[in-house]
């Protein structure tokens, strides 16, 4: 048991060594202006404020996988994710979309 804890902390220790907490403070600063913008903002009371606040919460994790991730995978599926990208562009042109709302 005291073996499985001693490898379970080594692993955290690991996966927030290389983390720059300054750049993180200040992505969660303007994180927590954002929610508070979209609270003042909104009158459906703190429920849009907790779904923003879920929301911007997921894409810190997904974001920390992502950098988690050793570069050379990044690049094999970087040509991928930019054509889908153009791809969900030009679907959102608003000629293309005003067409396919009509269909």
């Amino acid at each position: 048991m005291n073996n499985f804890l001693n490898s379970l902390r080594y692993y955290a220790r690991q996966s927030i060594v290389h983390i720059d907490f300054p750049l993180l403070m200040i992505a969660f600063a303007i994180l927590a202006i954002g929610v508070m913008t979209v609270h003042s903002a909104t009158f459906d009371g703190v429920d849009r404020s907790w779904s923003q606040a879920t929301h911007a919460g997921l894409a810190f994790i997904l974001m920390w996988f992502i950098a988690r991730m050793p570069p050379q995978k990044l690049m094999s599926i970087a040509v991928p994710l930019y054509v889908l990208g153009i791809i969900l562009l030009i679907a959102c042109w608003p000629g293309i979309s005003s067409t396919m709302k009509q269909s």
